[in-house]
């Protein structure tokens, strides 16, 4: 039954033949260019996994660190930027106050740093730990839970 199952198992896999199809027809489709851009990023995603994003750095006194932090929002078939390129370190210890207009991000940021909401472009950093999109909902939980506090 296990050798049934490996079968199975390596019927899916992709040859090499087939990954580089695939990556000439992905350049081809979104040009030289994005298609560098998108290498660069998933080089960057597989180290940035390789140094342990699911824990949490307890010797940093940064609580939490926005690096060139983005976000827009799509209404309708337009993007509505709430947050243009915000950097933010914020010590253990510290007391903060975000102050603004109506309309400014401050909830968009307060959602960004409370790990409710991810960015479009941009690094977090909850106590040095990088919150990407893939980062696991019970982690989150548990840093909102242990880790963060809010006073509105």
């Amino acid at each position: 039954m296990d050798e049934q199952h490996e079968e199975r198992k390596d019927t899916r896999l992709i040859s090499a033949d087939e990954t580089e199809n695939a990556n000439k027809a992905f350049q081809a489709m979104v040009g030289p260019e994005k298609y560098q851009t998108a290498q660069q990023a998933a080089e960057s995603d597989e180290s940035d996994e390789e140094n342990s994003d699911n824990e949490i750095d307890e010797t940093t006194r940064e609580v939490v660190k926005i690096v060139n932090v983005h976000k827009t929002y799509l209404l309708g078939i337009e993007g509505v930027p709430a947050l243009r390129g915000v950097n933010l370190t914020i010590q253990e210890g510290e007391f903060i106050s975000i102050l603004g207009t109506s309309g400014g991000g401050k909830t968009t940021l307060l959602n960004i740093i409370g790990t409710i909401d991810k960015p479009s472009k941009g690094d977090v950093y909850i106590c040095g730990l990088r919150i990407k999109f893939s980062t696991a909902d019970t982690l989150l939980a548990s840093i909102r839970l242990n880790k963060l506090g809010f006073v509105f």
